[in-house]
Formats: C-alpha cells, structure tokens, sequence
C-alpha cells in the first residue's frame, strides 16, 4: 500500500506541473491580431463508460468482460503537432460480509489503485475519426484482506488472510475516438503492456478448544497458532483488445 502513495506523490507533481505549463500556452495570439486567440493544445477528459451505454443502449448481450482498470484518462496535446501527455487512474473498493451461517461469519475487503502515466500523439484520420499512439509506464495495487471467524460450541477457530498483489510495467497504446459532436468523443484502446508482478500472501490461523475435566468439572482451553507466508514474482506480455469504452470532453 505504502508504494502507491509514494509513487503518486512523485508522478503527480511531474505530470500537473507539465500540464500547467501546456494549459498555459493553451491560447496564443493569431499574428497580426492583438485580439483573437488561437488554441495551441487540447485537452481531452474521458470517464469508463461500459456500464452506462449498456443502461442507455440496452446491450444486455454484450458478455464482454472490462479488463481495463482505468476508470478516469487525461491528455493534453499540442494543437498542431497532436504530440502530448496523457494519464490514466483508477481506484475501486469493494466490501463484503457474509453472516449466512450463525456460527461463521466472513468479511472481505478489496481495494485496487491503477495508474499510468504516457507520451502521445493524436492524428485526424477524417472529420469524424481520431487516432493516437502513445508508449505508457504503468502501476497497480490490489489488496485483499479476509477475516473469518467460527465458533462451536466451546471450540472457536479464527483466519486471517492478507494478499498483495502489484506489478510495474510499460509498453505501447493504440487508441481510436469517434467524434460524436465537435466536443464528445467516444474511444477505446488496445495495449500490449509488458508487467513485472509480485503476489504476497500471509495466512494467520488460531484455534482454541477447552475440554472439561469429568471429574473435577474444571474448564481448560489451548490456544494454537500458525502463519503461512508465500511470495512470488511472475512477469506478463499479453496484448489486450478494445474493450473498454471511454465517453469523452474535448476542452
């Protein structure tokens, strides 16, 4: 966890500060006219958008599953080279708690922070179509903490489960956007991204029992624990097709 954090606190910096300085020189002066503002960038904002056009469009046979953990992208480009910066995030949380057995309960907690950070260039295949290519690095985070608890009787029985798993990597970007006014766009990508991974888990597990003395009636309990901890590094290079649909605001 405590990587993530310190690789925004670098990236962010860098990438809002190149940002301004674009956002900047966003509008220059047409030569000649004092008064009439040409743009030199554009910036584009796009947000996931799967699940609303299968809400609007009623797609309830598109099975397709969105493997793209970037919920939010960002680019600024130059207006007349379409050379730019562009970033993506993506953050999700999910919790769940299942009581169903009174004699067990079970709680999940998932957490999954992405990012990448890229160079690119945007280019106008006609009035309606856009394509741009870029080279991105990349970073994830994704925690898994499962807490289980049982008791029976006298006995009770306690696991606790923590997983990490992170991964760095790099690799080109194709994307293509549709124009579907001058100021919306709808695109989606496709990457081969290469990923340096490493899975982390430690298991904790504690029982307890307590026998009675038939004789006496006096109550005893012994307490065991035990930890399993594994580690393991693997590396991936896959390319992934265009699935994910991003709604977007040129500005």
């Amino acid at each position: 966890m405590r990587y993530r954090f310190i690789l925004v606190l670098i990236l962010f910096p860098v990438f809002l500060c190149s940002s301004q300085r674009l956002t900047v020189l966003t509008y220059r002066m047409a030569p000649g006219d004092s008064t009439k503002p040409v743009r030199s960038t554009h910036q584009y904002l796009g947000v996931q958008a799967n699940q609303l056009l299968n809400q609007l469009f009623s797609l309830g046979n598109n099975n397709a599953v969105v493997t793209n953990p970037y919920l939010i992208i960002y680019s600024v480009n130059s207006a007349r080279t379409g050379v730019g910066l562009n970033m993506g995030l993506g953050y999700t949380v999910h919790s769940t708690d299942d009581k169903s057995d009174p004699n067990t309960t079970r709680s999940t907690t998932i957490s999954s922070f992405s990012t990448r950070v890229g160079v690119e260039k945007k280019s106008l295949l006609s009035k309606k179509w856009q394509a741009s290519y870029g080279f991105d690095l990349l970073y994830n985070n994704e925690d898994d903490h499962t807490s289980t608890s049982s008791k029976f009787q006298f006995n009770s029985n306690s696991s606790d489960s923590n997983s990490n798993t992170s991964y760095f990597g790099f690799g080109p970007r194709v994307a293509l956007n549709f124009f579907i006014t001058e100021k919306i766009l709808l695109g989606t990508e496709a990457t081969y991204y290469f990923k340096s991974i490493k899975v982390s888990q430690k298991i904790t597990n504690t029982s307890t029992s307590v026998t009675i003395d038939p004789t006496t009636g006096q109550q005893s309990s012994q307490t065991s624990s035990s930890t399993i901890d594994t580690s393991q590094k693997a590396t991936d290079f896959a390319l992934k097709v265009p699935v994910a649909l991003f709604l977007m605001l040129k500005f």
